[in-house]
């Protein structure tokens, strides 16, 4: 089947993206910005692809493109972050997602994500007040708990600890 109109190419990437088929996601993806250079959404969600491939490089790129096409595309400045997490770059993880939270402060994953990073810095106290922020914005944010319960632990409080890891279990359906 072929996707009917521009926008279809994006949302076909996203499920090839989904079911790990990154190679026809990626041509999606490249139709989608071939119909419309200035589709912000499609680099950003190409980017994605290729951050879970590993290509960090290409998904900076794409990344960077999307952030110059829209200033405002709160989720490219999460993924940059989230890159640099991946590679160890924490304080650059961290620069990027907090420009995430200032374009949006209501989105969970961005809390976790740079909570994440504090976590990997062993920024403990700091990691554990943004997985409070995300498990607030959503408390059935199974991560969230699962993260901070790793944070806890590092600080020696395994009774929160335990209490996190348990709620995770409970939203996550792991054994």
């Amino acid at each position: 089947m072929s996707p009917q109109n521009k926008g279809d190419y994006d949302d076909r990437g996203k499920v090839y993206w989904r079911l790990k088929e990154y190679a026809q996601a990626i041509a999606d993806f490249d139709k989608a910005i071939q119909f419309n250079p200035q589709n912000a959404k499609a680099f950003n969600d190409r980017g994605i692809v290729y951050l879970d491939q590993g290509q960090f490089d290409l998904a900076l790129s794409d990344y960077t493109k999307a952030i110059q096409l829209d200033p405002q595309l709160e989720q490219a400045y999460n993924n940059i972050g989230v890159g640099y997490t991946r590679q160890g770059k924490y304080e650059l993880a961290i620069t990027y997602i907090t420009k995430a939270i200032q374009l949006n402060s209501q989105d969970a994953i961005d809390y976790n994500d740079r909570g994440f990073a504090y976590y990997e810095q062993s920024e403990f106290a700091q990691a554990i007040a943004d997985f409070n922020e995300a498990i607030q914005l959503n408390q059935q944010y199974a991560l969230a708990y699962n993260n901070r319960g790793l944070a806890y632990q590092a600080l020696g409080q395994q009774a929160q600890a335990d209490a996190d890891f348990q709620k995770y279990k409970g939203l996550s359906g792991t054994p």
